[in-house]
């Protein structure tokens, strides 16, 4: 929005001085004397600078495209080069050409002293799943090193995407040598393949399994945020993973997840710690000791999210957690995900948030699963999500009744006669999800939609929905002229139509 009101204001700018412009040479100049200065050229250099600079933060800007705009001019280039933020966002994305690492070598030098966000997305559209078959590997990854280790004082956040464990491994190889990095806030490292995930799954190529201490155990000073998706470190060498706001583990192998007491330790080093998301599978428990040691205590969590492919192992994590602050819950059932044949149920889950399953069935037994209040606070929950998690309505009426607090819900990829639950009193004449006031649904029957907003408007529910937005991405949104298109808008239902294939992420910076 700031950026759009810049330009809004620079437009209105140029076409006044223009105007004027023009209006002093026709009163004062003789005819054949007029010389007209392209507006453009009568900004402030302060304030050309600051365009570049606000363009060269934009995500969707790839930073590669910056480097024509030194030569347009002289006042252009003067205005580029004297400010270094404008060369500080470095992107490098497969196919990885020497034209390509020519302007990042510019863009390096250009940028000075100032701290450096790096995106690697060595991700090929048309890899064929063979491992050593990929076009960018170790040695590939090796000359990207050489490039950047020289400015690791400067990393302030670093975003790797690859199709194999390779680069990856030549990072941590690299990295692990690494005596300091003052700058470093946020890590993300994604090896995006969610197969690994799967139960019985373990991680290849077994022959680079050897993890790799995190920055060699050297503490970070500054790392708040750590994503690992598919990837593995040294748990054990824990030092460099400390005083983390943000740590997300997604899509690991079950050989190579944290231990029971590996994750006490990482989680007991980040006492502040405020968003915490596990997708895939949760830490072993083989050597999981006394029952006075089982505890997860996170003091200050506020958001939560658990992606599970086994409803019974998730229940034995949620179980141990000690969550007082907890504000944000996300639920997920990524079982179809990694496996597209599995038919998902996903009771068990919310059986145990309903109180209505006093012991789990896994690996340890503990000796109860009754949600405490202090521990697990649901009534103060205020933002609720739910992916594919596949119930039937009774089940959900239930799990949505210690829910008192949430304002806002978004369901996807849910049983359509959820929406009924919603427009259906509970026990006592309760109403579901009473706060309730912003509701996301995605590809959601329309006209059970609009019955339930009417349904909690009525005088004796009163509890209507603020709020209301129908996000169609797997099935088609109805057509506008419509009888369902016309209920939704006569609702205040807002439709929103996601393109069938969506928007990759690396078309953000190609």
């Amino acid at each position: 929005m700031l950026f759009a009101e810049l330009l809004i204001y620079i437009r209105n700018f140029v076409l006044v001085q223009t105007f004027r412009l023009m209006e002093n040479l026709l009163r004062h100049t003789p005819q054949h004397r007029i010389v007209m200065v392209p507006p453009i050229h009568r900004l402030p250099p302060e304030l050309l600078e600051k365009i570049f600079s606000y363009i060269s933060q934009d995500s969707t800007v790839n930073p590669l495209d910056l480097l024509p705009i030194t030569h347009v001019c002289g006042r252009w280039r003067v205005a580029a080069l004297s400010s270094a933020r404008i060369w500080s966002r470095i992107a490098m994305v497969f196919p990885v050409l020497p034209r390509k690492v020519s302007y990042t070598i510019a863009m390096l030098e250009r940028s000075g002293a100032y701290p450096l966000d790096i995106l690697l997305d060595l991700r090929d559209p048309a890899w064929d799943w063979d491992e050593d078959a990929h076009q960018f590997g170790w040695k590939e990854m090796e000359n990207v090193m050489r490039l950047l280790l020289p400015h690791v004082q400067r990393w302030k956040t670093i975003t790797i995407l690859t199709d194999t464990w390779a680069p990856i491994f030549t990072f941590l190889w690299y990295t692990k040598e690494v005596k300091s990095a003052p700058k470093l806030e946020s890590v993300s490292l994604s090896r995006c393949n969610a197969f690994f995930a799967a139960p019985g799954q373990i991680f290849r190529p077994v022959s680079l399994r050897e993890p790799i201490p995190f920055f060699g155990g050297t503490q970070l000073e500054r790392l708040r945020r750590l994503t690992l998706v598919g990837v593995h470190v040294d748990w054990g060498t824990a030092s460099s993973l400390r005083n983390l706001t943000h740590l997300e583990l997604e899509y690991q192998a079950s050989d190579v997840m944290p231990t029971w007491k590996e994750f006490q330790v990482i989680v007991a080093g980040c006492p502040m710690l405020l968003e915490l998301v596990l997708d895939g599978c949760t830490p072993q428990y083989e050597d999981v000791g006394s029952l006075e040691r089982r505890d997860i205590i996170l003091p200050h969590l506020q958001k939560l999210s658990i992606g599970f492919c086994e409803a019974s192992s998730a229940v034995q994590f949620l179980t141990c957690l000690v969550v007082p602050c907890l504000m944000d819950l996300t639920l997920e059932d990524i079982s179809r995900l990694v496996n597209p044949l599995q038919h998902p149920d996903s009771t068990r889950i919310l059986e145990w948030f309903a109180g209505g399953n006093p012991r789990p069935v896994g690996p340890v037994d503990f000796p109860s699963t009754v949600i405490s209040a202090s521990r697990f606070p649901l009534h103060q929950i205020q933002s609720l999500e739910l992916h594919h998690i596949l119930v039937p309505a009774r089940v959900f009426s239930e799990f949505s009744q210690p829910f008192t607090s949430v304002r806002s819900l978004l369901l996807a990829k849910m049983e359509p006669d959820i929406l009924e639950s919603l427009a259906t009193h509970l026990p006592g004449g309760k109403v579901p999800f009473p706060a309730l006031r912003n509701f996301l649904c995605q590809d959601m029957d329309a006209e059970r939609l609009v019955a339930l907003v009417h349904r909690r408007a009525a005088p004796d529910w009163n509890a209507p929905l603020q709020n209301v937005t129908a996000e169609f991405i797997r099935t088609a949104a109805p057509s506008p002229g419509t009888r369902n298109y016309k209920a939704l808008m006569d609702s205040g239902i807002q439709i929103v139509e996601e393109p069938q294939d969506g928007a990759s992420q690396d078309s953000m910076v190609a």
